[in-house]
């Protein structure tokens, strides 16, 4: 999944993530998004984030960046090969 850059990201999340009490699971993040009604690439990408328990909205953006640049790396690597995606709300990507 690709964004526009950081800070448009930055600004994104920290609109809807506003008022979720931290430090918040990974479901608790997901649901402040299902609330605040945020788009399906932002919360793609919330669903993208390791399981766990982040202490503030700068944690869940450096998680973030870190995923992002591990995807970017796996894309590189696969040689013409379909890219498995994640599908929110699935245990394993689909084939």
């Amino acid at each position: 999944m690709h964004r526009s850059n950081y800070r448009s990201d930055v600004e994104r999340l920290s609109q809807i993530l506003t008022g979720t009490p931290y430090p918040a699971a990974k479901w608790q993040l997901i649901m402040q998004a299902e609330e605040y009604g945020a788009d399906i690439a932002t919360r793609a990408q919330l669903w993208a984030l390791p399981s766990g328990t982040y202490r503030d909205l700068r944690s869940v953006l450096v998680a973030l960046a870190e995923f992002g640049e591990q995807q970017s790396g796996a894309r590189d690597s696969s040689p013409g090969g379909p890219s498995l995606q994640p599908v929110p709300g699935r245990v394993r990507p689909l084939r």
